[in-house]
């Protein structure tokens, strides 16, 4: 018993310390914008203004389609090839933000609809640089 609840102690304190590298500690969350547009050259990317800079991460080098879910993913991202209508969502019930799909596609060509993931759970800010974790 006394393992189990340490065990759980040091994964609570991991989880805090993912959450405290959140890129939205240190930046202003409503300037998040999401460039949906496939046919430009900034296409997938996300900006942000972090200590009144404006700041730039390509989220298809962070987040794959896995089954039609968003999911992070820093070695197979490219998720916006296969899922559509993506934009910046903020929930209502605990105002976390969100990346959230109309639909991503599922193998075999079928559509799963409202793909969504907590932008804060997989982007840092270090050093002036927004990171995929």
């Amino acid at each position: 018993m006394k393992l189990s609840l340490a065990l759980i102690s040091i994964l609570i304190s991991v989880i805090d310390a993912r959450r405290s590298n959140g890129f939205l500690n240190s930046c202003d969350r409503n300037t998040l914008d999401y460039n949906d547009s496939s046919g430009s050259n900034d296409w997938g990317t996300l900006k942000v203004k972090c200590a009144g800079v404006p700041k730039f991460i390509n989220l298809q080098s962070c987040i794959s389609n896995s089954n039609g879910y968003l999911v992070w993913n820093t070695e197979n991202g490219h998720f916006a090839e296969t899922c559509g209508t993506c934009k910046i969502h903020t929930s209502t019930l605990n105002s976390i933000k969100q990346l959230r799909c109309t639909f991503c596609f599922k193998p075999g060509g079928v559509k799963r609809l409202g793909a969504a993931i907590n932008l804060d759970d997989g982007i840092g800010y270090e050093d002036g640089t927004l990171i995929c974790n």
